[in-house]
C-alpha cells in the first residue's frame, strides 16, 4: 500500500503538529524547545514569502515539517522550554 502522506498539504500537516500536545523534541542532534511556537514561525515564512511554491525555502520547511509530524511518536519528548538529554 502506497504511502500518501507526502501529499499533504502545508496547512494539513501544520493543523495536524498543532493538534498535538506541545512539548520539546529531541531528534539526534535536532532539539525543538516549544514545537508549537516552531509550528507558527514555520507558517509565518511561508506567509511571508511572495511565491511561497517556488520557493526553495518553503519547500524545505514543508519537509522538515512533515518529517516531524511522520516521525513524531519515534523522538524523545518533554515539557516545553526543558532540555532533553540525548
Amino acid at each position: 500500500m502506497e504511502d500518501h502522506r507526502d501529499l499533504l498539504t502545508f496547512k494539513q500537516i501544520t493543523d495536524r503538529l498543532l493538534s498535538k500536545d506541545n512539548c520539546a523534541i529531541r531528534d539526534g542532534g535536532d532539539y525543538i524547545q516549544n514545537l508549537h511556537g516552531y509550528v507558527h514561525i514555520c507558517i509565518d515564512i511561508v506567509h511571508g514569502t511572495i511565491n511561497p511554491k517556488l520557493s526553495t525555502h518553503c519547500t524545505m520547511t514543508k519537509n522538515n515539517l512533515l518529517y516531524l509530524l511522520k516521525n513524531f511518536n519515534s523522538f524523545k519528548k518533554g515539557a516545553v522550554n526543558t532540555m532533553i538529554k540525548k
